[in-house]
């Protein structure tokens, strides 16, 4: 039969318990970590791919002539219109103002426009954007 002594070496309830929940607390611990690592990297992504597609537009319109770049602002447009392409959930809009020297709205043309490009998306419930600018010259 078995006796038991004072030197017992067999852990008791409690000490598994303490030692569960230690283990348990860890591991939230670490999975908490990783969530908001996902997090930012869905963001930093996200930012990357909309710098990269402001630069695209930018690209575009310094390409135009002075002349085709007509001024005002266009309304928020998507860059792609099927669901499963990954710039769906990116939109877009351009301005085009005339500018003086010092980088002012003025009204009168000068010879210089401002391209300002603002790229659009979702994080969760709360609308982020990039903006990316350039100015274009007459000559």
């Amino acid at each position: 039969m078995f006796k038991l002594t004072q030197k017992s070496y067999g852990f008791t309830l409690i000490e598994v318990l303490i030692a569960m929940s230690i283990f348990a607390i860890s591991i939230l611990s670490v999975a908490g970590f990783f969530v908001y690592a996902n997090k930012n990297i869905r963001f930093a992504r996200n930012t990357t791919i909309a710098s990269n597609l402001a630069q695209k537009l930018i690209e575009e319109n310094l390409a135009k002539s002075y002349q085709e770049l007509n001024l005002g602002t266009s309304t928020k447009t998507r860059f792609s219109n099927d669901p499963a392409s990954s710039y769906y959930s990116f939109q877009y809009q351009e301005e085009i103002g005339l500018i003086n020297s010092d980088l002012n709205p003025i009204t009168t043309d000068i010879g210089l426009k401002k391209i300002l490009v603002t790229i659009y998306w979702q994080e969760g419930t709360v609308e982020k954007n990039v903006q990316m600018a350039t100015i274009k010259n007459e000559r």
